[in-house]
């Protein structure tokens, strides 16, 4: 008997450790929110100028931008920037950089857009397009105009993701203003129980953004019922450390099932295989990428940008062999990688532009590259207006000047980075 009751012990000492082990806790990214200090007088600075001039044609287009129309060669085309949400989160981080009478227009054109085209309930605009948008319509993005329409098939249509709740956080803190949150609580507490209900694992960045969002928004508005329970679904959602492999391998099927030439690293992806490419991207998710996974996230990029060199250009040269058959032996501890760096990629005519994006949030969040790096990196907009890559890029530019702090948004306490400027 003496001997089953030490066993038991022992047993329970070890599932305690196990659970020790495999439980996380993630707050600070779910608490702490990035904050960029000591800044220098950025008013002459020419990435700040170039931010500002970005934000301006958005806001004074006359209207919503309808959705930028880009065709990369052999993979097909795409629509980008679509979903409300986006435009949003990326203007409400592009706002610590405008000028005082920028931040009043741009304040009242996130509050006019939230109130026209709420991320919580518009999953793509225009509303009511069917299976096409019509591209000889709206106010376009594209450089160029289109003599013709260029049906493209966008069915099934994408849904509002959860990280249309950090979308809304996002307004709230940008703009200092709690009343769109409140007013729409009830929509806020819906998209998460949707989430919840509907089984999925926290396995993707948008995902954990989302739920981020909901915490730190259900504190500010004094909801707090399923606080505990998002926070135990972030902390005992393993698979989140496991995410950078699954983007990966998430990645391959795209390519796989698209007759071998859609190559891409799905990072912050909450839609793309029907032709509608959201993107949402959180300084908490590169934080997250810079911290638990940085060593998968380096054996994968110390291999891709030696190997696409121009990773960052509008136009540039690529690696690939020229057909659709992997060659070479491009292999990271289980992970795969010939169906990316030696399929057919070369026979496009351009990168699609989320993909320098990405690479560029990684080398900022991961490989922690300074304001000189970043600036060689930079290159053009992919559209006279409205391009949302190019704003965030120059965003994550600027952010480079000051010191990030990482501040918590309950009681204010701070953690400092040091910064990475160097020109």
């Amino acid at each position: 008997m003496k001997k089953v009751f030490i066993f038991l012990i022992v047993a329970t000492i070890f599932l305690q450790r196990i659970h020790v082990i495999h439980a996380a806790d993630y707050s600070s990214y779910i608490y702490e929110k990035q904050v960029i200090k000591n800044l220098p007088d950025l008013t002459s600075n020419q990435y700040k100028l170039k931010l500002e001039s970005e934000v301006q044609k958005t806001i004074t287009a006359g209207g919503r931008l309808d959705p930028l129309y880009q065709d990369q060669g052999i993979t097909g085309a795409k629509y980008y920037f679509g979903y409300p949400g986006e435009e949003l989160l990326n203007l409400c981080q592009a706002y610590l950089y405008l000028s005082s009478t920028l931040k009043s227009s741009t304040s009242t054109y996130i509050k006019n857009q939230l109130s026209a085209y709420s991320p919580l309930s518009v999953a793509y605009y225009p509303t009511g397009w069917g299976d096409n948008i019509d591209l000889t319509k709206g106010i376009r993005r594209e450089y160029y105009p289109f003599v013709r329409d260029l049906p493209l098939n966008v069915w099934p249509p994408t849904a509002v993701p959860v990280t249309s709740i950090y979308v809304v956080w996002n307004c709230a803190d940008a703009l200092s203003d709690l009343a769109f949150a409140n007013t729409n609580w009830n929509s806020i507490q819906s998209t998460y129980d949707s989430f919840i209900s509907s089984g999925s694992a926290v396995d993707t960045y948008p995902k954990l953004l989302g739920l981020i969002g909901y915490v730190r928004l259900a504190n500010l508005t004094n909801h707090t019922t399923n606080v505990a329970a998002a926070v135990d679904k972030i902390n005992t959602a393993s698979v989140v450390l496991t995410s950078f492999r699954n983007t990966i391998t998430i990645g391959k099927t795209y390519f796989e099932t698209t007759f071998n030439h859609d190559w891409s690293i799905p990072l912050f992806y909450t839609s793309r295989p029907n032709n509608q490419v959201v993107t949402l991207f959180g300084p908490e998710a590169g934080r997250f990428l810079g911290n638990e996974v940085e060593n998968q996230v380096k054996q994968v990029f110390d291999i891709i940008y030696p190997y696409m060199p121009q990773w960052y250009m509008y136009k540039g040269d690529y690696g690939g062999v020229g057909n659709a058959d992997a060659s070479g032996s491009h292999v990271v501890k289980g992970l795969e990688l010939n169906w990316f760096l030696g399929s057919g990629y070369s026979e496009n005519n351009l990168f699609s532009p989320e993909v320098p994006w990405t690479y560029y949030l990684i080398k900022a969040y991961v490989y922690k590259a300074n304001t000189s790096e970043l600036a060689k990196y930079l290159d053009v907009p992919y559209a006279k207006r409205g391009d949302l890559y190019y704003m965030s890029k120059l965003v994550t530019l600027l952010n480079t000047y000051g010191q990030t702090c990482w501040t918590d948004t309950r009681s204010g306490a701070e953690t400092w980075i040091l910064s990475s400027i160097s020109v």
